[in-house]
C-alpha cells in the first residue's frame, strides 16, 4: 500500500518504484535498478534496461539532508543598481518556514525554505509596495547568495542582492548620552538577545518605557511617548558594545510635523560600568528627578534622591508591598538584593575644594558639593573663568562630570580638538577620597581624549558637617602672640537649607589636667570671604585654652553640624617644665589622673609586672607612670602614634619581643608586623591578627604628618636589623661606675633580652633592648647605646649621681653558625659570589626570607643593604662556601635541602614492623614495602596505610596518644613531601597550578579554603592564623590550603576517578 516516487539528481525520470522488504527497485530509461535496504543503507546492482546485462554494483546511504537556519537579524545588501542594504529579523517556527519583520519601517515578512532555496515577501506598509525576495542557501558561507528582489505586484526585478547575518551585541545596562544642546539623556536597556529590547529613559524627563525597541547587531533605535510628544533615539553601537557612535535625537512634539523637528546629535552615549546585586540582575543608580508622589516613594530625605540602585524588575507587589510592584527603576523601595547591593557601595565623601593638574601644564580649580551621596555639582575655575555644573557621578571609586562652557575660546592650537560646548572628566579616586588619579578630559563633543590629569583634595585638619551639601573645613590650627588660639575655616552650602550658620558662635571643648571640661565660643571672628548664603571664609579667635592633652574638639555653629578632633601645635606661651627620673624618664609633675597616663609598652607599672596601677594620678615627679608628653619624650623611638584619616586613632608600639604592633583606638590589631611598605601617605601592614582584621591592612598618615611616615619605617628597620643580630658578643665597657675596664661577654637569651658576664669582679648584669636602643643596668647602674650600622655595639654610659662619662664597645663573635626562622645562618660566608638570579633590600628580612621559600630559592648573600638570592640547591651553595673578607652572610633554606628531596623513606611502624616507601620514576608513582614485599604497588590514600600528617588538633595513626614529636614530624613531611609529586597526591590551585607541600610551616598564614564553599575542612576560620601545621602552596596565586582541604579534595579526586 505504499505509493512511493522518486527523482534523479541528474534529472533523469525514474519508473515503476517498488518495494518489497527488504528489496527495493526502480527503473530509468537507461537501467534498471535492485537494491536490499538495512538501516539506512543499501547495497544493489544495475543492469542495461534494453539487453538485461548486468552493468555493475553500487552502495548507497541515506542523504541527510542539511538544515537550512534564518533564526535571527540579517542585512540585505542590494547590487549596484541600487545600493541600499536593508535588515531583517526572522523567526523560525518550522524547518521550511519562517516570518519576521523589515527593521526599521517594521513591515510584516513571511518566507518558505525549499532545499537550500530561501524566498520571502515584504508585505505593503506605510505606502511602500510589497516586494518579493529570492536567494540560494549557502551553507559553507552561512549566506544567501543569488539573490534577486522584484515589486509583488508586476514581478519586476529591482535589484540582485547577497545577505549574511548580523552580530548580535547584547546592550543591557545604563547608558548616558548628552546632545549638541546639552541636554543629558539616561536610560535603562534590558536586552534579552533577538532584535527587541525593553527599556526606560531615566532622565531627564518623567519616568518613561520604551517602544518601537530594535537592535539589528549595530544599528539601535528606541522612542519613548511622553505628554508633550515623543523622542526618537538612533545610532551605531561599537564592536564591544559599550559605546553608540553617531547618534541622533529626534524631540517631536504632539502638534510638529516630523520633517520639521530640529535633531540634534550626539558624538557618543557611553554604557556605565555593570553592576550586579547578588541575584545577577543589572542595577542602576534611580532618577535624581524623581518626584515624591511616584509609586512606593521611599526618600528620608532629598540626599537619596538619584542614590539608590535599582534592577528594574517586575518581582511583584508580594515581595513589594505598597508599590507597582517594580524595583525602581527611577525611585521608590528598592528590592531586598538592591538592598543589600546599595549597602556594600564604598560611599566617598568629595565635597570640597580640588586642584586638578592637566598634561598640558594648566590647573583646573574646583569647588563640589553633594546633591546626593553619589552625585554632586559645583564649579571648576578653566583659564581663569569659573564654570558651573551640575549631575557629577561617585560610583564606587569612580568619579565623571561634565562641565558646559559656552561662548568661550579656548586657547589650543588645534581649533578643531575643542568648541565652545564644554569638557567630559573622569578618573578614579583613591580610597580616602582625596585624590584623583588616571583622570582623563575630552571634548563633550568627542570621544578622542585631550589630556589626563590628576586630582588633590585641598582639604584642612578636619570638616564638622551638617549634611552633604552644608560643611566647615578648619584649613589650620595655630597660636596668636598674645595667647588667643586661632581656627581658620570656610563654611559651605548650596543654598537648599537656606542661609548659613553663624561661624560666630561655633564652640570647642576640652579637658583640663584634672579631667573638667571646658567650653569656650569666640572671642574675635574676622571675615575674608562673608557670603552667608554660600560661602564663608575667616577665622575664630578663642582664650584661656588649657587643653591638658593638647587636643579640642571643635562644633560648627549653634546646632546639627558634626565634632571634629582637632590636635594643638605647641603653645609657646606656655613653658612646660620637666626634670630627668628613674631610668632616665622624662617628668613633668603635673597631676594627670589614672587614666591620663600614657598607656605605652613601657608604662611603669606594667613593665614592673604590676596587673594595676598604683601610681596617685601624678606625672613622677621622680618615678611612676607618665603621661602622654613625657613618654614620649622618654621613648620616643619606640612609640608612633596619630589619628588618621578615617578618623581612628594609630599607635605604631615596639613589644617586649623587639617587634612592632599595630594599635587601633587602643586595642591590638596585628602583632609582630612581619611588612610594612610606604606608598607616599599610605602605609601596607601584615602580622599577625589580634583583632578584626586578618593578616593585614592599610592606614593613610594625615597630610599635615609626613614626617611620622619615616619615624614608623625606621621604627619597623630598626625591628628587623636587631632581630638578625649574633647571639653572642664580646667587648669591653669603660666607667668607674662599673669598677673601670671590664671585658664583657654579652648574651642574648631573646630578641629583647639578655645578660652580661664581666670578666671582672662585676656580677651579671640584665639588658634590655628596644629597636636599636639598648639598656645594662644594674639598679644603680645604668648605660644606654645604640647599634650601629656596622652591627657595633657603642654608646656612652652613665650613672645617677655621676658626672663622668664612660663608652661602651662590644662587636659579634661566636658562633660561625645558628639555625633562624627555617635557615642556616652562616657569618662571614659566600658562595657563587657575583651569581645572582634576583635581588632585593636588606629593608624587610622577613620579606627576602618569604621571597626565597615561596620562590624555590637555595638561599640568598646579604652584604650591605643588598640580598642577593642563589638559584642553586643547598647542598650546591655548601659546595663553594667560602669564607667572605666583608661581612657577608649566607642564608641556606632548609625547606630545600636534600632530605625533603628523598626517593625512598624508611620508617619503624608502631608495631615493630619496617616499612619502606619508594618513588617509582616510572608511573610517578609510589610504592610500600615490608620486609622486601610488596604492600602496595600504587599508593593512593596515606591515611590507609597510617602515613598522613595529622590534622591540627587531630591524631595521626601511625603515633598514637598525641601529636608526633619533632623527629616524627619531619619524617612525617618527607612522605608528604613523595607523595605530592606522584600523580595521586599531586594538587593544584584553582588556577591549574601544581601546589606545593612546604612542610611543617612554623610560621603564621592562613587557609585559603574558608573562601571556598563549605569553608575549611580543617575547621579553621577566615583569617586565623595557623602555626605548627601542614602547608601546601601555590606561589603564583599566592594560594594555600591546610592539610584538612588537601585531604578532602585528594578524596573527592579519588572518588571521581573511580567512578
Amino acid at each position: 500500500n505504499l505509493d512511493l516516487s522518486a527523482t534523479m539528481s541528474d534529472g533523469s525520470a525514474i519508473s515503476n518504484v517498488s518495494f518489497a522488504a527488504p528489496t527495493l527497485t526502480w527503473e530509468t530509461p537507461n537501467a534498471h535498478f535492485s537494491a536490499a535496504l538495512e538501516r539506512g543503507h543499501m547495497s544493489g546492482s544495475f543492469k542495461d534496461a534494453a539487453s538485461g546485462e548486468a552493468l555493475g554494483n553500487f552502495f548507497g546511504s541515506r542523504h541527510q539532508e542539511q538544515i537550512v537556519d534564518v533564526a535571527g537579524m540579517w542585512n540585505v545588501q542590494l547590487g549596484e543598481s541600487d545600493g541600499r542594504s536593508l535588515t531583517f529579523s526572522f523567526e523560525q517556527p518550522t524547518p521550511t518556514t519562517f516570518i519576521g519583520k523589515q527593521v526599521g519601517p517594521g513591515a510584516e515578512v513571511n518566507g518558505t525554505i525549499e532545499h537550500n532555496s530561501v524566498r520571502w515577501e515584504v508585505k505593503a506598509y506605510k505606502g511602500n509596495p510589497a516586494m518579493g525576495f529570492s536567494g540560494s542557501f549557502d551553507f559553507e558561507s552561512s549566506r544567501i547568495v543569488d539573490g534577486n528582489c522584484w515589486v509583488s505586484s508586476t514581478g519586476k526585478v529591482m535589484a540582485s542582492f547577497t545577505a549574511e547575518k548580523a552580530t548580535e551585541t547584547n546592550i543591557s545596562g545604563y547608558w548616558t548620552a548628552t546632545t549638541s544642546d546639552m541636554i543629558k539623556l539616561r536610560f535603562r536597556i534590558d536586552h534579552q538577545g533577538g532584535p527587541r529590547f525593553t527599556g526606560d529613559l531615566i532622565e531627564p524627563a518623567a519616568p518613561s518605557s520604551m517602544s518601537e525597541t530594535s537592535i539589528d547587531g549595530n544599528r539601535i533605535c528606541w522612542e519613548v511617548q511622553m505628554e508633550e510628544g515623543r523622542i526618537e533615539f538612533r545610532g551605531a553601537v561599537n564592536e564591544s558594545g559599550d559605546e553608540i557612535h553617531n547618534g541622533t535625537v529626534k524631540v517631536v512634539s504632539e502638534d510638529d510635523d516630523d520633517d520639521e523637528t530640529e535633531e540634534q546629535t550626539f558624538p557618543v552615549a557611553e554604557r556605565e560600568a555593570i553592576k550586579r546585586n547578588d541575584e545577577g540582575a543589572i542595577v542602576g543608580l534611580g532618577s535624581s528627578e524623581a518626584e515624591d508622589d511616584d509609586w512606593g516613594s521611599d526618600y528620608e530625605n532629598e540626599e537619596e534622591k538619584g542614590a539608590k540602585y535599582y534592577c528594574g524588575r517586575n518581582l511583584g507587589v508580594d515581595l513589594l508591598p505598597g508599590t507597582d510592584g517594580r524595583c525602581g527603576p527611577h525611585n521608590g523601595p528598592q528590592c531586598p538584593s538592591c538592598k543589600r547591593f546599595q549597602s556594600s557601595q564604598v560611599k566617598v565623601d568629595i565635597a570640597g575644594r580640588w586642584a586638578l593638574s592637566t598634561s598640558t601644564g594648566d590647573v583646573f580649580k574646583c569647588e563640589w558639593s553633594h546633591d546626593s551621596i553619589f552625585t554632586f555639582s559645583g564649579t571648576c575655575e578653566i583659564e581663569g573663568e569659573e564654570h558651573s555644573f551640575e549631575g557629577g557621578k561617585v560610583e564606587g571609586l569612580q568619579i565623571s562630570w561634565i562641565v558646559p562652557i559656552e561662548d568661550w575660546d579656548f586657547d589650543s592650537d588645534d581649533d578643531d580638538s575643542v568648541d565652545d560646548k564644554g569638557f567630559a572628566f573622569e578618573g578614579t579616586l583613591t580610597e580616602n577620597g582625596k585624590e584623583i588619579r588616571e583622570g582623563s578630559y575630552r571634548n563633550i563633543n568627542s570621544s578622542e581624549i585631550i589630556g589626563s590629569f590628576e586630582g588633590k583634595k585641598e582639604e584642612g585638619l578636619g570638616v564638622s558637617r551638617y549634611n552633604m551639601s552644608y560643611y566647615c573645613s578648619i584649613e589650620a590650627v595655630s597660636w596668636t602672640s598674645d595667647g588667643l588660639l586661632e581656627l581658620k575655616f570656610v563654611v559651605n552650602g548650596d543654598g537648599s537649607l537656606g542661609d548659613l550658620q553663624n561661624p560666630s558662635v561655633s564652640k570647642i571643648t576640652w579637658d583640663d589636667e584634672d579631667f573638667e571640661e571646658h567650653e569656650s565660643r569666640p572671642v574675635k571672628t574676622t571675615f575674608t570671604e562673608e557670603d552667608f548664603s554660600r560661602r564663608i571664609a575667616g577665622s575664630l579667635f578663642y582664650e584661656n585654652v588649657r587643653a591638658d592633652d593638647n587636643s579640642i574638639t571643635f562644633t560648627f555653629g549653634q546646632g546639627g553640624y558634626s565634632e571634629v578632633h582637632l590636635d594643638l601645635p605647641p603653645n609657646p606661651n606656655v613653658a612646660r617644665t620637666t626634670v630627668i627620673g628613674a631610668e632616665g624618664r622624662t617628668y613633668c609633675g603635673r597631676t594627670v589622673g589614672r587614666d591620663g597616663y600614657y598607656d605605652g609598652s613601657r608604662r611603669w607599672c606594667f613593665s614592673k609586672g604590676r596587673r594595676s596601677c598604683s601610681c596617685d594620678g601624678q606625672c613622677g615627679p621622680s618615678n611612676g607612670c607618665q603621661c602622654r608628653q613625657c613618654y614620649e619624650d622618654s621613648f620616643q623611638n619606640s612609640s608612633v602614634s596619630y589619628t588618621d584619616t578615617d578618623g581612628d586613632v594609630i599607635e605604631f608600639r615596639l613589644n617586649d619581643e623587639g617587634s612592632l604592633d599595630l594599635f587601633v583606638n587602643r586595642k591590638p590589631q596585628l602583632t609582630n608586623i612581619i611588612s610594612l611598605e610606604a606608598d607616599d601617605l599610605l602605609l601596607s601592614i601584615e602580622g599577625s591578627p589580634a583583632g578584626p582584621w586578618t593578616s593585614g591592612g592599610s592606614t593613610t598618615v594625615p597630610d599635615d604628618k609626613p614626617e611620622l611616615v619615616e619615624k614608623i619605617m625606621t621604627m619597623y628597620r630598626n625591628c628587623q636589623l636587631v632581630g638578625e643580630l649574633p647571639k653572642c658578643w664580646n667587648g669591653q665597657i669603660k666607667h668607674s661606675a662599673f669598677g673601670g675596664d671590664i671585658d664583657l661577654e654579652l648574651h642574648w637569651e631573646t630578641p629583647t633580652t639578655g645578660y652580661w658576664i664581666a670578666m671582672g669582679s662585676r656580677e651579671d648584669i640584665q639588658i634590655k633592648r628596644e629597636g636599636l636602643n639598648i639598656t645594662f643596668s644594674d639598679g644603680q647602674t645604668s648605660a644606654v647605646c645604640t647599634i650601629d650600622e656596622d652591627r657595633v655595639l657603642d654608646g656612652i654610659a652613665k650613672q645617677r649621681g655621676y658626672s663622668e662619662d664612660g663608652t661602651v664597645n662590644l662587636k659579634p663573635e661566636g658562633p660561625q653558625s645558628y639555625e633562624e626562622d627555617g635557615f642556616m645562618v652562616y657569618l662571614k660566608m659566600d658562595s657563587f659570589n657575583g651569581e645572582d638570579d634576583y635581588q632585593m633590600k636588606t629593608n624587610d628580612m622577613a620579606a627576602c626570607k618569604k621571597v626565597c621559600q615561596e620562590r624555590g630559592y637555595g638561599g640568598f648573600t646579604v652584604w650591605g643593604d643588598q640580598v642577593s638570592f642563589k638559584a642553586f640547591s643547598p647542598q650546591e651553595l655548601r659546595d663553594d662556601m667560602h669564607r667572605d673578607a666583608g661581612d657577608n652572610m649566607l642564608y641556606i633554606n632548609l625547606r630545600l635541602d636534600e632530605d625533603f628531596q628523598v626517593d625512598h623513606v624508611n620508617y619503624q611502624h608502631k608495631d615493630g614492623k619496617s616499612f619502606e616507601l619508594r618513588w617509582e620514576e616510572e608511573g610517578e608513582i609510589l610504592s610500600l614495602h615490608c620486609d622486601g614485599s610488596v604492600v602496595d604497588s600504587n599508593v593512593t590514600d596515606l591515611e590507609k596505610h597510617g602515613l598522613a600528617l595529622c590534622t591540627h588538633g587531630g591524631e595521626c595513626t601511625i603515633y598514637p596518644g598525641g601529636d608526633p614529636n619533632p623527629r616524627q614530624l619531619r619524617m612525617l613531611g618527607k612522605i608528604e613531601s613523595l607523595f605530592i609529586r606522584s600523580a595521586a597526591g599531586r594538587m593544584q590551585c584553582p588556577s591549574g597550578h601544581e601546589m606545593q607541600f612546604m612542610g611543617v610551616a612554623a610560621s603564621g598564614w592562613s587557609c585559603d579554603g574558608t573562601h571556598r564553599p563549605g569553608g575549611c575542612q580543617g575547621g579553621l576560620r577566615k583569617g586565623q592564623s595557623v602555626r605548627e601545621a601542614p602547608r601546601y602552596r601555590c606561589r603564583l596565586c599566592d594560594y594555600d590550603l591546610c592539610d584538612g582541604c588537601v585531604k578532602s579534595d585528594r578524596a573527592k579526586k579519588n572518588k571521581e576517578e573511580k567512578k
